[in-house]
C-alpha cells in the first residue's frame, strides 16, 4: 500500500500546534514522531500516524467526556 508523506507545515495544518507546541508535544510523546526524513531536515509523517492520532486524540476525549457525564450523575444522585 502505498503511503502518502505530509511535511512539517501541512502536519501542523492538521494538528493545530505552533512550532514550539509542536516539538514539545513529540518530546513528551503527545504527538508522533517523524516517520521518515526525505534529507537532513525534512521530516514527513504517514497518512496513516496521523490518523492513529487522531483516533487516539478522538477517543481519549470520548473518554473524558464520557468520565465526566458519569461524575455528574452521581454528584446528581448524591
Amino acid at each position: 500500500m502505498v503511503q502518502t508523506f505530509y511535511r512539517k507545515p501541512a502536519v501542523q495544518k492538521c494538528s493545530g500546534l505552533g512550532d514550539s507546541e509542536f516539538y514539545e508535544a513529540i518530546k513528551e510523546g503527545r504527538f508522533p514522531p517523524p516517520d521518515a526524513y526525505l534529507g537532513p531536515r525534512s521530516p514527513v509523517w504517514t497518512d496513516e500516524t496521523l490518523a492513529n492520532w487522531q483516533r487516539q486524540l478522538i477517543s481519549a476525549h470520548k473518554n473524558r467526556s464520557t468520565n465526566r457525564r458519569d461524575l455528574n450523575q452521581s454528584r446528581e444522585v448524591a
